[in-house]
C-alpha cells in the first residue's frame, strides 16, 4: 500500500497525463470539423456554378430553337422569292416568244440580245460539278422554220406550264421540251425550247446535263435571242466547278458580243467577284 500523500500524487499525475492526452484530441477533433465545413461550402459553390451553367445551356438552347425557326422562316422566305422570280421570268419569255411571232426571225449570230431574258435566272444555286459535258462534235445550225403551227405553240405552253408549276415538276418539264425537240427539230421555238431545257437541268442542280443543253443553245441555234443566257449561265458554271480560265474566257466572250446586255452587266458582276476571290 502507498503512503495516502503518495497516492495522491500519483492520482494527480495520472490526471494530469489524462488532460494532457485528450487535448489534441480535441483539437483534431476541430480541425476535422472546419475540414468538413470547407468541403461542403466548396460543393455548394459547385453545385451553385453548375446550376448557373445549367441555366446557361437552357437559354442557349432558347436562342438556338429562335435562331433556327427564324433561319427556316428565311429559307422559305427566299425559295418563295426565286418561285416568284422564275415565274416572271418564264412569263416574260413567253409573252416576248409569242410577239416574235410576229417578227421577222434573226440572221446573224450576233443578234440583238433582249434585255433582261436572264437576269432573274442567275439567282438559281449551282452545285458543284465534275468535269465538263462539251457537244463531241459541233453540229451545225438548225434551219428554223419561219411561222409556228398551234399544235407547236400548244406542245411549248405546256411545256413552260410545268417548268413554272408551284410543285416544281422540273423532270416532267424536261421530257417535254425534249419530246417538243424532237417532234419539231426546226420550229421556231425550237431555240427556246432548248434553252429552257438547259434551265430546267440547271434548277434541278444537274449541272453536268445542264451544260450540255446550253452549249446546245449556242451551236445549234446561234441566233437565238436565248445565245447570251446559255453562254452566263455556261460562265457560272465552269467557275462553280472551278474552271476559272474557262468562266473568265466565256464571260469576257459575253462583254465582247453582248455589251448592252443585262448578260454583260451579270458577267462583269461575276469576274469582279472571281478576281476578288482569286
Amino acid at each position: 500500500m502507498l503512503p495516502k500523500q503518495t497516492a495522491q500524487q500519483v492520482l494527480g499525475l495520472l490526471i494530469s497525463c489524462s488532460l494532457f492526452l485528450s487535448i489534441p484530441a480535441s483539437v483534431h477533433a476541430a480541425g476535422n470539423k472546419a475540414s468538413l465545413d470547407t468541403r461542403v461550402d466548396r460543393l455548394e459553390r459547385r453545385i451553385s456554378h453548375l446550376s448557373e451553367l445549367m441555366m446557361q445551356v437552357d437559354a442557349l438552347k432558347r436562342e438556338n430553337s429562335e435562331l433556327r425557326g427564324q433561319i427556316e422562316l428565311q429559307n422559305h422566305t427566299i425559295d418563295s422569292l426565286k418561285n416568284r422570280q422564275r415565274d416572271l421570268y418564264i412569263d416574260i419569255d413567253q409573252r416576248l416568244t409569242k410577239l416574235q411571232t410576229n417578227s421577222q426571225p434573226a440572221t446573224t449570230a450576233d443578234a440583238a440580245p433582249v434585255t433582261g431574258s436572264s437576269a432573274a435566272g442567275s439567282a438559281t444555286p449551282v452545285a458543284e460539278i465534275s468535269s465538263p459535258a462539251p457537244v463531241s462534235v459541233t453540229p451545225a445550225p438548225v434551219v428554223l422554220s419561219s411561222s409556228i403551227s398551234r399544235e407547236e405553240q400548244a406542245a411549248y405552253d405546256k411545256a413552260n406550264r410545268l417548268l413554272i408549276s408551284a410543285d416544281r415538276r422540273y423532270p416532267e418539264a424536261i421530257k417535254a421540251f425534249q419530246a417538243f425537240l424532237k417532234k419539231y427539230p426546226n420550229s421556231k421555238l425550237a431555240g427556246n425550247a432548248q434553252y429552257w431545257l438547259a434551265e430546267a437541268y440547271y434548277v434541278s442542280q444537274k449541272n453536268t446535263e445542264a451544260l450540255l443543253e446550253f452549249s446546245k443553245v449556242m451551236q445549234l441555234y446561234p441566233s437565238s435571242r436565248k445565245v447570251p443566257g446559255a453562254m452566263l449561265k455556261t460562265g457560272y458554271l465552269h467557275h462553280s466547278a472551278g474552271r476559272i480560265a474557262e468562266a473568265r474566257d466565256m464571260l469576257n466572250k459575253i462583254i465582247s458580243r453582248y455589251p448592252k446586255s443585262s448578260e454583260a452587266a451579270l458577267a462583269k458582276q461575276r469576274l469582279s467577284r472571281i478576281q476578288k476571290a482569286n
